[in-house]
């Protein structure tokens, strides 16, 4: 219980590559809320059974899911929920169009995923191995389609708590974060983590502009709030805005020094995304390593990463795009 009537529920990744996700339970005065639900796996469905029958209640006593966002270790076992509780399901509307891309037109983001590899410069060899890499393709998603569609500037009232709806983008198009400047508690979901630096790449379905640069302004408006603790979406909560601000200003210090490295790798040449990335050093599991010992897992969360590095330094005037029907290609 992280303050009365608000929990945070800790679920297993399965097999994906986090140690666990962060659901968060909230009182309401005519149900609860819940706030992100986990991957669709039945450990999963029972740990979550099992942690709110702790708390005191059932399923049923759930009236409304939150996601943040529709990735399949938050929103995956949101159809599942719904049916055992009746719950409406809110998101972003942006993240209506993620759902109808990744979970219902599979094959067409498959076919859009494959091209926009081999524009960047992924291997021939290599192309079927990362397009096979999409987590998603592991594991059925039972789709469930929003009731109430939300759009940034909200607010969400459980009759204890008042959340503010903050539209964050940059993880993914349509994450949102919740404020509750009562009780001055920000739920972050992965817009802010920390001790990982939040995966955020340029995906060839993205329905924003620069991501990178949409992440980066988002987290600095977090700056202004006034907060007593952070509730990620991975790890564990942290304290006080300082502890937000600095985390911000590592997060921004990373990636200033990754855009030095991309334009240090590009060295006034011609190159591709593909070529870029394979000239960088990546960090997993705390350890430095070459591109090439990447998991094909890894590998295709890197070449999107340097693409949204890339449109970054782009929409700043240091990097000119060149796109040919085969091929695209950046220069310093």
């Amino acid at each position: 219980e992280i303050v009365p009537g608000l929990y945070q529920l800790m679920l297993p990744m399965g097999e994906l590559p986090v140690e666990h996700i962060n659901a968060y339970l909230v009182r309401g005065n005519e149900g609860w809320f819940l706030i992100d639900t986990g991957p669709n796996l039945d450990e999963v469905f029972d740990s979550l059974e099992s942690q709110i029958h702790e708390v005191g209640i059932s399923f049923t006593d759930i009236i409304e899911i939150i996601v943040t966002h529709a990735h399949i270790d938050h929103y995956g076992l949101a159809h599942r929920l719904i049916q055992c509780s009746g719950a409406n399901l809110s998101l972003h509307l942006l993240e209506r169009g993620y759902i109808k891309s990744r979970y219902i037109d599979i094959e067409g983001f498959l076919e859009l995923s494959l091209h926009w590899m081999k524009i960047n410069g992924a291997p021939q060899e290599e192309l079927i191995s990362l397009q096979g890499a999409i987590p998603s393709l592991g594991m059925t998603i039972p789709v469930a389609m929003p009731d109430r569609v939300l759009e940034g500037g909200e607010r969400i009232s459980t009759g204890v708590f008042e959340f503010d709806v903050i539209w964050t983008p940059g993880h993914s198009a349509g994450h949102i974060a919740l404020y509750e400047p009562r009780e001055k508690i920000l739920i972050a979901g992965d817009h802010i983590l920390p001790g990982i630096t939040p995966n955020i790449g340029l995906y060839p379905d993205d329905q924003v502009d620069n991501p990178l640069g949409r992440y980066i302004a988002s987290l600095k408006e977090f700056r202004h709030l006034e907060v007593e603790i952070v509730l990620p979406g991975h790890e564990q909560p942290f304290s006080g805005v300082l502890g937000l601000r600095d985390r911000i200003d590592e997060l921004c210090y990373h990636h200033e020094l990754r855009k030095a490295t991309i334009l240090e790798a590009l060295n006034r040449k011609s190159r591709t995304a593909h070529a870029v990335a394979s000239d960088l050093p990546w960090v997993v599991d705390e350890r430095e390593i070459n591109f090439s010992s990447l998991s094909y897992f890894d590998k295709r969360l890197a070449l999107l990463e340097t693409l949204a590095h890339l449109a970054l330094l782009e929409s700043e005037g240091r990097v000119e795009k060149k796109t040919s029907k085969e091929m695209v290609l950046y220069e310093s």
